[in-house]
């Protein structure tokens, strides 16, 4: 247990998912104006594979045991190079000295988890802050931390019908329930994101792990809404949609896009955007959303734009170089 004069951190266990829930959604209200969360979506957080929840994460407490912040550690995919930290405050809590303290404990998880690097790999400390959240990026820069880029999430509201852009020539769309080929699906998303910003290849146990546990723990998971692109019997292509998210059921969700790199410029990403929204609509649902890297190689936010999304949250990553090396 770790303290100052006023608050103290304690270990959280799986069945505080209720009191995590509302300070989580109580910080997001703050910073968005929405819920984002759910019990049992915390749950899920809490269990992915290779978190250990009573290592790495931390809940600060006052001094009558008020619930205040959460901070976690999260150092889970290979090459175990990139400690990322989620931080998460009650806004009636900000500048009181919260923040040093979890991040104090924060920075010492990342520096135990060095051990887990290559040996001569540049290891590094990531953290992410909601534009809002200004007084918390200062404090993020007076830590060491740099900007390093901004995400975007981008959304539009759905009209009761869309025309379709036109099909690419050769290439037809398949639904994930037609093929049922999970193994086939994670190779394209593999293949796809190679030249995506910090991405790595990851053990195939391990990403079989993982994509496991989203579908499970996903209550709006829907797989007549996973779309693949197909040349013959190549999968070259994937949107990947829910049919919710954990705050907000009517809104549909775009998990997913991306297209093999020798088949872009092609218009298939539009049309799997297209077919998106047309499935969407047909589902009732009244927007959708995406998440998408603002300086991404491939162009995406361009494609976003040009088929009626809008930029409606901006989040700015923060990195800390805790040892130097070959990135």
């Amino acid at each position: 247990m770790t303290s100052n004069d006023n608050y103290r951190l304690i270990i959280p266990h799986k069945n505080n998912n209720n009191e995590a829930a509302a300070l989580f959604n109580k910080y997001f209200q703050y910073c968005t104006g929405e819920n984002k969360y759910t019990p049992d979506s915390v749950l899920a957080t809490w269990e992915e594979p290779r978190f250990d929840l009573e290592e790495e994460a931390r809940i600060v407490v006052d001094e009558e045991g008020k619930w205040i912040a959460y901070g976690a550690v999260f150092n889970t995919e290979p090459p175990y190079a990139e400690s990322i930290i989620v931080f998460r405050i009650d806004p009636d809590y900000l500048n009181r000295g919260v923040g040093t303290l979890i991040t104090d404990w924060a920075e010492q998880k990342a520096l135990e988890n060095i051990k887990k690097a290559p040996p001569k790999s540049q290891v590094v400390l990531r953290g992410s802050n909601f534009m809002k959240m200004e007084s918390s990026s200062d404090f993020m820069v007076s830590r060491g931390f740099s900007l390093n880029r901004y995400y975007f999430r981008m959304a539009q509201s759905l009209p009761a019908s869309q025309a379709l852009p036109k099909q690419p020539e050769g290439i037809r769309i398949e639904p994930f329930t037609l093929r049922q080929n999970l193994k086939e699906l994670i190779d394209c998303s593999e293949e796809c994101m190679l030249d995506h910003w910090n991405w790595w290849t990851m053990p195939d146990d391990e990403l079989w792990e993982d994509w496991n546990h989203r579908i499970k723990s996903n209550p709006h998971h829907d797989p007549a809404n996973w779309l693949l692109a197909m040349d013959g019997e190549n999968l070259i292509g994937l949107c990947l949609t829910d049919s919710g998210t954990p705050g907000d059921p009517e809104s549909a969700y775009i998990e997913l896009l991306c297209i093999k790199k020798e088949y872009r410029k092609r218009g298939i990403a539009s049309y799997l955007l297209g077919l998106a929204l047309s499935e969407s609509m047909k589902r009732k649902k009244k927007r959708i959303t995406l998440h998408v890297d603002g300086s991404s190689l491939t162009g995406a936010t361009r494609v976003y734009e040009q088929a009626g999304f809008k930029v409606d949250q901006t989040r700015m990553m923060f990195n800390k170089i805790i040892r130097e090396g070959q990135e």
